[in-house]
């Protein structure tokens, strides 16, 4: 999943709030769940001069779904077959 992060950092010159912009890309693990953190080490904003990006912390949003839904960490769908499709897979 691609994310656009927007986020405000203090201008040490001006001590004003510059606003930056940027794509990070998350891979999503199976099992995640509505309300999980997911961190991601070093793709956070960055740190004082010389030292390195920090941390960022996404909260995972689960939507819900017409066609699949979720029972604890099963997924679930119903889908329409003949009996001969039943009987030979």
């Amino acid at each position: 999943q691609d994310l656009h992060l927007r986020y405000q950092v203090r201008n040490p010159e001006t001590g004003a709030a510059d606003i930056k912009e940027r794509e990070v890309t998350v891979e999503t693990p199976a099992g995640i769940d509505h309300g999980m953190n997911l961190r991601l080490s070093g793709q956070g904003a960055d740190g004082d001069p010389g030292a390195p990006r920090g941390n960022l912390i996404v909260q995972v949003l689960v939507d819900d779904d017409e066609y699949f839904q979720r029972d604890g960490t099963d997924v679930h769908t119903e889908v329409p077959i003949s009996i001969v499709q039943a009987i030979l897979g």
